[in-house]
């Protein structure tokens, strides 16, 4: 498997434990309260003041906390995202609601651009693809799926002086901004040897030089930004980008 299939297995647990999104929750209005949601609405209204009937996609929806409160403020979303039973979840979550979005399995970095959005959202994705291809293909397909007065939003992992919060038991080693991690021996997984451990590569902290350097060549400009602390990381950032 890719290093970031091992999201599939990690939905299953949690809905074997009835919780409906990554982050553990139980009850689908307090997706709404999620920090990626209230950011989006912090600068949202500023950039697109009228989003009623405008089109939104959702790249790494999970169980759709994002998607849910852009249908919510009247978008008309389509959320991917590599797992089948995230995308399940996430089809729950919008029948409870009473939504109406178009959730699809597919793994963003090979999918193709299907209708043009005016917002086009990180849903925490972007940090978990590790290899520069993956990436690469991350913004080319966003750049793709905006219009050209679009918006991309992101939230992504920061790296900071000390990264010691995010190497415990499971995330054992922090080198060249790799975060690595240990997994069960189910995963068939590319394993590395890094100090007599057997570990895959899990999370890409940047930089905000390396980003704004990383989204020039991918024909983005950053046109605000904001960075802060999240409980048991190191920090993140987010972040709204235009077409250059």
């Amino acid at each position: 498997m890719k290093y970031y299939d091992m999201h599939e297995d990690a939905y299953k647990q949690l809905k074997d434990k009835k919780k409906i999104s990554w982050d553990g929750e139980t009850d689908t209005k307090k997706l709404f309260e999620h920090e990626s949601n209230i950011a989006i609405e912090d600068k949202l209204f500023d950039f697109i003041k009228e989003p009623e009937g405008k089109s939104a996609v959702d790249l790494g929806t999970g169980t759709g906390t994002c998607a849910l409160n852009l249908a919510r403020l009247g978008f008309r979303v389509k959320g991917y995202d590599l797992s089948p039973t995230a995308i399940s979840m996430a089809k729950e979550n919008a029948k409870n609601l009473g939504f109406n979005i178009d959730f699809k399995v597919a793994d963003i970095t090979t999918i193709e651009s299907e209708e043009k959005a005016q917002l086009v959202v990180d849903s925490s994705l972007l940090h978990c693809l590790v290899a520069k291809e993956d990436r690469t293909n991350f913004f080319k397909l966003a750049y793709n799926l905006l219009t050209d007065d679009g918006y991309l939003f992101l939230h992504t992992m920061l790296e900071t002086e000390d990264m010691s919060i995010m190497t415990d038991r499971n995330h054992l080693f922090y080198e060249d901004h790799i975060l690595y991690s240990t997994g069960p021996d189910r995963w068939d997984m590319e394993w590395q040897d890094i100090q007599g451990h057997r570990v895959f590569p899990h999370r890409w902290m940047t930089t905000i030089p390396m980003l704004e350097e990383e989204i020039a060549k991918a024909g983005f400009k950053m046109i605000y930004y904001n960075t802060k602390a999240e409980k048991g990381s190191s920090g993140v950032l987010h972040g709204w980008l235009q077409k250059a």
